[in-house]
């Protein structure tokens, strides 16, 4: 196993979340996970992109182990930026950090409801 693979694994286990649940939240499937996790297969760039985002954590240090595991100030400095240029509340940065932890199946269903409401208010 790589130290890709270790520093992937130590994620998920950070997360307390078993193979099943950590693809899931990555929209992809349990058994890819399992055959990267064993060393049959190997992490996307693509993928590696998305465990970062997803679990907020810092990319250099999955790629290479050098920095700290998670990146949080980065997601707080980004939703402080949007409160302050487009006058959001708390409620507004609320709906925006839930959006941004949706899985890709929550966030299509959630685009349709604002574009549902959108067309109503057309009518």
């Amino acid at each position: 196993m790589n130290e890709l693979t270790n520093r992937v694994i130590e994620v998920r286990k950070s997360e307390g979340l078993n193979q099943r649940q950590f693809a899931e939240k990555l929209d992809l499937s349990t058994n890819f996970i399992n055959q990267c996790e064993n060393g049959k297969r190997e992490f996307s760039e693509r993928t590696i992109k998305d465990i970062a985002s997803t679990f907020k954590i810092n990319l250099e240090w999955l790629r290479t182990g050098e920095g700290e595991m998670y990146d949080e100030e980065s997601e707080e400095v980004v939703l402080e930026a949007l409160k302050a240029e487009y006058g959001l509340d708390d409620k507004d940065i609320e709906i925006i950090q839930a959006y941004i932890h949706m899985v890709p199946l929550e966030r299509e269903v959630f685009k349709n409801f604002i574009k549902n409401v959108q067309n109503k208010k057309e009518l």
